[in-house]
């Protein structure tokens, strides 16, 4: 089977790095030939490419004076039009029997390839949930895909929902495949050997964003502070971009909380942050199905997060964690604090959170989502790879 497989960009976030375990695993597994689009560039780029063939459509416009601007908007646009026409030209020559849209943010491609590429299967895997979609305007790039669809995959039962309900999706049409991690990849060998700094961590990662939630990881340690609580550290592993960088560090700095909450950034060693910590909170507004959560789960670490507004609730809810009211940060205090007085709980809702991500391997997700794509594609267009 000729598979290809576009991405909104490279980036290191979750939908282009579930997007390269799953490229990884098709191709190791001789499953697939794989011809990866990425429409933006990105920091993970140069990996895809280490699986195989990675085009990029958008090649980046320069930019200085004003004169090189005028220069660079006639001379990119045509640079841009004629690099476009020969990455369609290398699509077209590899003929591909199923395109596979890793993301809400690909839909605008659909129908570039939809007249170029009639004859192929096609597949959205949807990662997104309706705010998200709502703000960069998806909703209407959603709705002009749904023509050329074949099938979609939701990330989450929360992100399945949306697209009945809200996008008005046959059910038939989705799969529902929770997101996955590539278990093999963590070393988890010195998980009960962490040297401890004598307090209770609670963890969280991911890009610093208003769908994070991350003034309420803040406001977290803020009640606990309140509260006269002193042996606790907040940690959060992410990108901060300058704007972000500076509401975190006033917040931090009008609140008194500089011994207890650090942003330290992104962390290209997570399996070391994930041995620091004791809980893992997931604050976010909205989130399908985070994976490091997953990930967070696979340290024997609870999983701490809201009863709305994310697809991590169905892991929580399977006994991987402790869900509390939306956006209470109080009652979040209350199940950190309980779980902090009550290291068996603890442990054993830790255990449990580790037996959930294992069946969450890219190997078991990986199994799923080929037997749709054959499915769509038809039986017997497996490729003969060597």
């Amino acid at each position: 089977m000729k598979i290809l497989f576009v991405s909104h960009d490279a980036s290191r976030t979750g939908a282009p790095i579930l997007l390269l375990n799953l490229v990884r695993w098709l191709t190791a597994n001789k499953k697939a030939q794989a011809l990866v689009l990425a429409v933006d560039g990105g920091e993970l780029l140069e990996t895809f490419r280490e699986t195989g063939e990675c085009l990029l459509w958008n090649v980046p416009l320069e930019r200085s004076g004003v004169a090189d601007r005028i220069y660079h908007k006639i001379w990119g646009t045509n640079n841009r039009i004629r690099h476009r026409q020969k990455v369609l030209e290398r699509i077209l020559r590899f003929n591909p029997d199923l395109i596979y849209y890793s993301s809400v943010g690909t839909c605008r491609m659909v129908p570039i390839f939809a007249e170029k590429i009639p004859g192929a299967g096609t597949v959205l895997h949807v990662h997104e949930l309706e705010t998200i979609i709502r703000q960069y305007n998806d909703e209407e790039c959603i709705e002009n895909a749904k023509t050329w669809i074949d099938h979609y995959i939701a990330a989450s039962e929360l992100v399945k929902t949306n697209l009945v309900n809200t996008h008005r999706i046959a059910p038939d049409l989705i799969d529902r495949i929770y997101e996955y991690i590539d278990t093999v990849q963590w070393d988890l060998k010195q998980v009960n050997d962490t040297k401890r700094s004598g307090k209770f961590i609670i963890g969280s990662a991911g890009n610093v964003h208003w769908r994070k939630g991350f003034e309420f990881f803040i406001l977290l340690a803020a009640e606990l502070q309140r509260r006269g609580i002193q042996d606790y550290e907040c940690r959060w592993s992410g990108r901060v971009d300058e704007e972000h960088r500076a509401i975190v560090e006033e917040d931090l700095r009008k609140l008194d909380l500089g011994e207890h909450v650090k942003f330290p950034g992104p962390s290209a060693e997570m399996h070391r942050f994930y041995r620091q910590l004791d809980v893992f909170v997931i604050t976010s507004r909205e989130d399908p199905y985070p994976v490091v959560a997953l990930e967070a789960a696979l340290f024997r670490l609870p999983i701490l997060c809201w009863n709305r507004g994310t697809g991590t609730l169905e892991f929580v809810e399977r006994g991987g964690g402790v869900p509390v009211d939306y956006l209470d940060v109080r009652a979040m205090a209350d199940a950190v604090l309980d779980l902090k007085e009550n290291p068996e709980k603890r442990d054993r809702i830790g255990e449990r959170a580790y037996q959930l991500a294992l069946e969450h391997d890219i190997n078991k997700a990986g199994e799923k989502i080929y037997e749709i794509l054959e499915n769509i594609t038809g039986s017997g267009l497996e490729a003969n790879i060597t």
